[in-house]
């Protein structure tokens, strides 16, 4: 009897192993991002020798991270855009939140910029689909967004 229940056990753990419930992940930041500017501007460039104007565009962002309360801290090393890319924030480093916090903790805000030379993005074609979170254990994980959130 107690070698049934023992194989019994051994395949259980197999089968969770197997299809990859079986995950061990701690101390990862849980995070909330924001945008809280997003402003294209515009450049126009004259050519010195010919005269002739350019206009450019340059798409500048604030991004704002927040961790939720028992959160502990670490950093975001990646925001991936929609179709590819990663958005230019460079690390965002976010502390830990106390479990006493009745509310997020942060913002801890990264200013960035994205140049589009003479041609503007369209609104609505910038998208941000998930980002990588990493612990400072350096256990990391993507956190996927359920639908891409618009940047520009």
């Amino acid at each position: 009897m107690k070698k049934w229940l023992m194989l019994g056990a051994i395949a259980t753990v197999l089968v969770l192993v197997g299809c990859n419930n079986f995950r061990w992940e701690t101390s990862i930041p849980t995070v909330e991002l924001g945008i809280s500017q997003s402003k294209l501007t515009s450049n126009t460039v004259t050519d010195p020798t010919t005269g002739q104007q350019t206009i450019t565009y340059t798409l500048n962002l604030t991004i704002d991270a927040y961790t939720l309360p028992g959160s502990p801290g670490g950093t975001i090393v990646a925001i991936n855009l929609t179709g590819g890319g990663l958005l230019p924030s460079g690390i965002i480093a976010v502390e830990a939140c106390p479990s006493t916090s009745t509310k997020l903790c942060g913002p801890y805000s990264q200013s960035t910029s994205i140049n589009f030379g003479t041609t503007p993005p369209q609104p609505g074609s910038i998208q941000i689909d998930s980002f990588l979170v990493k612990g400072f254990t350096g256990n990391a994980r993507t956190i996927t967004l359920p639908k891409p959130q618009p940047v520009y």
